[in-house]
């Protein structure tokens, strides 16, 4: 365990049309040692430590080891939850990521098999032809099994760019639109019982082949464990929260919830290996110029790299992906490994991405405060001088643009749902059109309407109508689909549309004929980007992975002498 470590900070500052380098300086930390005595257990289960726990009194959610066998991290309340539809914890961003190149792809084995989402439950299955995404903190830590009743569930991201426009922030693009992911309670919990996400049969199907091969069973194991076991050996969750930054051309940041002293665990900071960059490279072909653009998928700005390494860390607690960098008397936290990676094992990355090897929580940063951090201070944390310098290379170099031909007028869909109030039909739209990047979306489920109606709709040329109507599941994102208003009823506020097929709809979803739906409320209908043309897809956007020191990147992976993201 790191005690102390003498580093070199860059104080600077950047605006959105300038870089101001103020000075180099010299800082000296010392983390107080976090090191803990081996607990005394009866048989009972009950635990007895000599040392200070480590989890804050006031701690309400820690991540520790899973209950399950082969679990990796779990995460579990400190507090009773007795009451549905409270959060969990703060709301955190989601990754998308578009279009994996698949020759590389096993680079990212583990994430695809335990961790990645699929779009459809994000809402971002529209930013390119196949999209997962990444769910940092609950979504990625907490496990969850079809036998297990899970006891948290989503509610749907917010969407926005923060603040940073194209036509006039360099941090247009280098930040993830999709934020507040929420996880509420479903059903009352218990102070010590673990959190369980919901997984659908189809997902993970080898996670959980792999977590139950070695499970009891007689599946009485209990998914609870001992307040004393995870004040001890467990990080707490919640010492932090999100906001809008207060530096400029950042977006959103991650600030104190409460007072931290110096030298205790801000956040724990689990990583997973990404074991080949080029996995991380898109390369779509534009029909039918068949022009190849190269780009970056966004997901490199969250994570952790070395010039000498072609060795990505992927972190996937929360938080993380909301601390911006500060440079200089700025910087109030730094990374240390939990575990120093001097083992053999760590050598074998490829070993990261084997199906059949346990989760284990070896991987483990953690962010440590440099200095007492009042509540409601920003997080920040030194990105190291690679990235400083790609980050004045880019500012320097940046002009507005749009992606490919969806020049001006550009208005993100968020914007069009707030702002338009009256829909325009078909007609209309071609006198007076939305912006290009623009179209229509509509929530409707053809399952519910093809179990409940005896109309024939296998003929490809057949005219169907049928009337729109609500069901438990129609306001879920797997349930948005394009669609094309034909009638605006101005009386009573209902709408006719043509529902049309999307990339990704199961085969039970895809209507198969011409499909006219009647009584639409506006509430079923919103406006959606074309793939894309969203920031993400900028081809001026900023991409480069966080740094870590040479102190703190094994030499075992230092594989490269020079290397260029």
């Amino acid at each position: 365990m790191l005690k102390s470590e003498t580093g070199r900070c860059i104080l600077f500052r950047y605006s959105k049309t300038f870089i101001l380098f103020a000075c180099a300086i010299f800082y000296l930390c010392t983390a107080s040692s976090d090191e803990t005595e081996d607990a005394t257990c009866d048989n009972d289960g009950t635990c007895s430590f000599v040392s200070e726990p480590s989890v804050p009194p006031e701690c309400q959610l820690v991540m520790a080891e899973s209950t399950l066998p082969n679990g990796g991290w779990g995460v579990f309340t400190l507090i009773d939850r007795p009451e549905r539809g409270t959060p969990l914890l703060y709301g955190d961003v989601v990754v998308q990521v578009t279009d994996l190149n698949h020759t590389y792809a096993a680079a990212l084995r583990r994430l695809l098999d335990d961790y990645w989402w699929s779009a459809e439950e994000t809402g971002g299955f529209y930013e390119g032809q196949q999209v997962l995404s990444s769910i940092p903190g609950i979504g990625m830590l907490a496990n969850g099994l079809i036998v297990q009743e899970h006891n948290v569930l989503p509610f749907v991201p917010m969407v926005d760019e923060a603040g940073l426009t194209r036509t006039e922030s360099p941090g247009a693009g280098a930040i993830t639109h999709y934020h507040n992911y929420t996880w509420f309670v479903k059903k009352p919990m218990v102070a010590g019982d673990e959190i369980f996400v919901p997984y659908s049969p189809h997902w993970f199907s080898e996670r959980n082949a792999r977590i139950q091969q070695n499970a009891p069973a007689s599946r009485k194991t209990t998914t609870r464990r001992h307040l004393e076991f995870l004040r001890q050996y467990g990080f707490c969750l919640d010492n932090v929260k999100p906001g809008r930054s207060v530096l400029p051309d950042a977006g959103r940041g991650l600030f104190a919830a409460r007072n931290i002293r110096q030298g205790s665990v801000v956040l724990p900071v689990p990583v997973m290996a990404i074991t080949d960059p080029r996995a991380l490279d898109i390369t779509r072909v534009k029909k039918p110029s068949s022009q190849v653009d190269y780009s970056k998928q966004l997901l490199l700005n969250y994570c952790f790299g070395h010039n000498e390494s072609s060795v990505l860390l992927y972190p996937y607690g929360p938080g993380m992906h909301l601390v911006n960098h500060g440079g200089g008397q700025y910087t109030n936290v730094r990374l240390e490994w939990d575990t120093v990676p001097n083992d053999v094992s760590w050598t074998n990355l490829t070993q990261w991405q084997d199906p059949q090897a346990p989760r284990a929580p070896k991987f483990l940063l953690k962010l440590i405060a440099l200095r007492d951090i009042a509540v409601g201070q920003e997080i920040l944390l030194d990105y190291g001088p690679d990235w400083i310098e790609a980050w004045v290379r880019h500012v320097e170099t940046w002009t507005p643009s749009s992606p490919g031909k969806y020049e001006e007028p550009y208005t993100p869909s968020y914007v069009m749902d707030d702002v338009v109030k009256v829909l325009r039909t078909q007609e209309e739209l071609q006198t007076y059109p939305y912006p290009a990047n623009i179209f229509t979306s509509c929530f409707y489920r053809y399952e519910d309407i093809a179990r409940s109606t005896q109309v024939d709709d296998t003929d490809p040329s057949t005219l169907v109508t049928v009337q729109w109507q609500q069901t438990r599941h129609t306001f879920e994102f797997m349930n948005l689909r394009p669609c094309t208003v034909l009638e605006r009823n101005e009386s009573n506020g209902l709408f006719t549309v043509r529902i049309l097929n999307r990339f990704g709809l199961s085969a039970k979803e895809r209507v198969p004929s011409v499909h006219i739906v009647t009584h639409v409320p506006r509430k079923a209908i919103r406006f959606s980007d074309k793939l894309y043309t969203t920031d993400q897809h900028l081809k001026n956007a900023f991409r480069h992975p966080i740094g870590l020191s040479d102190d703190l990147f094994p030499d075992q992976w230092k594989d490269l002498k020079v290397k260029d993201f």
